[in-house]
């Protein structure tokens, strides 16, 4: 016969995941592609960065990158010719030396480089802004045309409501029964609230709390909604 725990009539919904969203790069918030409280996916556009800056630098690494990869081809031709002069005994060591010292320290310039252009190709892409998770966002915190400061600075915080957590509290004299029953199935959960004129949604207990409230005798448990029709 199946046992059925009332506890006292109140709970409160919680959302299973809360992310606040921030900005990787600063500038100046150009396009904000959503409304306050809407629902959104993972990797929907939020926020777009004014890219100008961040693509006029990556413009700048690859010319960089260009230019130095140019002498880097020519002190390669120059090694090249000065490797075989010391083999012939044409140059002294130290001219060698001179001219490997060069060629080396390009090729250090060009891996710089092109970790620049790296960083910069990143710092574009950080203009667009993307959800991270499913979820119904706040409200907005900077609006078009406000300057935004990286990574201080909280764009939107998004609450992923499906699934959704129910916290609620029992008597301490259920724990025992409730952790027997828990090692042998799944437990069921039922709420209700005010004016409800559906059937009681029913999710699954998935938490209980590592210590009893030593002023109410109360255990906190947690169940988990699918929340279909939304807490």
């Amino acid at each position: 016969v199946p046992v059925q725990i009332d506890p006292p009539p109140f709970g409160h919904v919680m959302p299973i995941s809360t992310v606040a969203v921030h900005s990787q790069i600063g500038g100046i918030l150009k396009n904000v592609h959503f409304k306050e409280g809407q629902e959104v996916k993972k990797d929907d556009l939020l926020f777009t960065i004014d890219p100008r800056p961040s693509q006029a630098a990556l413009e700048s690494a690859k010319a960089a990158l260009a230019r130095d990869q140019a002498q880097l081809e020519n002190a390669k031709i120059q090694f090249d010719r000065e490797q075989k002069l010391l083999d012939q005994k044409l140059v002294s060591q130290d001219e060698f030396d001179t001219s490997k010292a060069g060629y080396d320290a390009l090729i250090g310039t060009v891996a710089v480089d092109q970790a620049a252009v790296t960083n910069a190709q990143l710092n574009l892409e950080f203009t667009e802004i993307r959800a991270p998770l499913d979820g119904v966002t706040g409200s907005l915190q900077f609006h078009e045309g406000n300057i935004v400061k990286a990574p201080d600075d909280v764009l939107v915080t998004i609450n992923q409501i499906h699934p959704i957590y129910v916290a609620f509290g029992v008597d301490d004299k259920f724990l025992p029964q409730i952790r027997r029953e828990m090692r042998d199935k799944v437990l069921q959960v039922a709420v209700t609230f005010d004016n409800m004129d559906v059937p009681p949604p029913r999710g699954e207990l998935t938490f209980i709390d590592n210590a009893v409230d030593e002023t109410t005798s109360m255990i906190q448990l947690r169940a988990t909604f699918p929340n279909e029709r939304s807490l």
